[in-house]
């Protein structure tokens, strides 16, 4: 049970984090918009997650360099995209 709680906590982290990411780069007003309301989301998804996390006595980490690698090529994959 603790390792489905952490793995969702940071899956709702990482989203977060990357649609954050993404709005802050997104020319179009409207996209931005939509980008910022799923980051918003996933925000509350994961503190949904922290909750039950202390409920339980779940020790919760953070997004690791690794995550941070992944969210920086994505984003770059995204803008070379288009």
């Amino acid at each position: 049970m603790e390792e489905m709680i952490r793995k969702n906590y940071k899956a709702e982290l990482f989203g977060s984090e990357l649609y954050s990411a993404l709005a802050s780069g997104e020319k179009s007003e409207k996209v931005k918009e939509v980008l910022q309301e799923l980051s918003e989301g996933e925000g509350k998804h994961a503190r949904f997650w922290e909750e039950i996390a202390k409920s339980r006595g779940v020790s919760l980490g953070k997004l690791t360099l690794l995550d941070r690698i992944k969210l920086w090529l994505l984003k770059r994959l995204r803008s070379f995209l288009g």
